[in-house]
């Protein structure tokens, strides 16, 4: 009986192994991109322009040119550091900060913008 345990636990299913393949993210289509950005603009709070760009980064991506767009339709400092907060890891190409950092005034805003991205202040992740 213990013979047959052992083989028996010996023919388990190995367990299957993440692929290293890297993983190939697309942004968000530019007519997708225009319709939400439409609906952002029926908004008249800040609050409401927010969430409509919270439902849209659940299902997509986006690169740092059309979150620079969103960031400009936000009048408040505060109310862009949600916005890039929300953005955090579903913008593509972060190597385009300097766009992002466009969208902002303040040197602070866009040191927290760096920290909220997952960025140091060379630029690099």
């Amino acid at each position: 009986m213990a013979r047959l345990e052992k083989l028996i636990g010996q023919n388990k299913p190995t367990e299957a192994r993440p692929s290293k393949a890297p993983v190939i993210r697309s942004s968000i289509s530019e007519a997708q991109f225009r319709t939400m950005m439409t609906d952002v603009d029926r908004q008249a709070f800040a609050r409401d322009k927010i969430s409509v760009f919270r439902k849209e980064l659940k299902a997509n991506y986006m690169t740092a040119a059309q979150a620079a767009l969103f960031l400009g339709r936000l009048v408040h400092s505060a109310d862009r550091m949600e916005a890039i907060g929300l953005m955090a890891g579903r913008i593509i190409d972060l190597s385009n900060i300097a766009l992002i950092e466009g969208a902002l005034y303040r040197d602070s805003d866009k040191a927290k913008a760096r920290t909220l991205l997952g960025l140091t202040g060379s630029g690099k992740k």
